[in-house]
């Protein structure tokens, strides 16, 4: 098969507009020659289980690798398959979930340091997040730390500023978590959700509450820990 043509036409699917509804030919082709790649990888295994050292473990690598980069290219493409938004948003967390799976049990559990957006680490129950998959795979070996700003200066407020320094940014809806820190005086802190002290501050956070970006959440359901940074600036080029 010519899988140098299969690349070629799954890149082009990636770049095209996206118009959820189901699979179209082209991606039910695409699918069938990615299983196929991934069945024709697999009978290549190597005899031995897990080689100690040497050539023989350098193979064995080399083969998890290539069934792991057509397992991505078929989750890719499943991806583009869906008939909706949601179940393509489902599907995407699954996928990110089962594949930080496979780097920690690739790298003999060697610990992992993941960045995501907030939503996707979340470890909120029956959400369907990567962080929810996770939580009940690994338990408390997760931790989840969601990162929040009060003020995050636009591109055209950034332009005049020299670096080190901050602009003045549009700050979070009064109200809203990112707000109430500020208002407490913070600067730059983590909070550790799961110990919260008894009173006002565990109530506060024990009930839904509103984040700059609209969304509603009860946050140690989501989240062992918060950072919060006040002031941020866009990412600028080195100049």
């Amino acid at each position: 098969r010519d899988y140098d043509q299969l690349l070629s036409a799954l890149t082009t699917l990636c770049i095209a507009p996206r118009s959820w509804g189901g699979p179209s030919k082209e991606l039910r082709d695409a699918a069938g020659q990615v299983r196929s790649l991934i069945a024709y990888l697999e009978k290549q295994r190597p005899a031995s289980a897990r080689p100690a050292s040497g050539q023989e473990l350098q193979d064995w690598q080399q083969w998890r690798l290539a069934v792991q980069h057509a397992r991505v290219l078929l989750q890719n493409v499943e991806f583009l398959s869906a008939s909706s938004i949601s179940k393509a948003s489902d599907l995407r967390d699954k996928s990110m979930a089962r594949n930080v799976s496979w780097l920690a049990e690739y790298e003999e559990g060697a610990k992992i340091i993941l960045w995501a957006a907030n939503p996707h680490i979340a470890t909120t129950p029956f959400s369907g997040s990567m962080g929810e998959y996770l939580r009940r795979w690994y338990g408390n070996n997760v931790v989840s730390m969601s990162l929040l700003c009060n003020r995050q200066s636009s591109a055209d407020e950034d332009a005049d500023l020299s670096p080190g320094d901050t602009g003045p940014g549009s700050a979070a809806p009064r109200g809203c978590v990112e707000a109430i820190l500020t208002e407490a005086g913070l600067e730059t802190a983590v909070l550790d959700l799961r110990f919260l002290p008894k009173g006002t501050v565990s109530a506060y956070f024990h009930a839904p509450r509103q984040m700059a970006n609209g969304v509603t959440a009860v946050l140690p359901w989501a989240y062992d820990a918060v950072l919060f940074i006040e002031s941020t600036t866009n990412a600028r080029p080195v100049r």
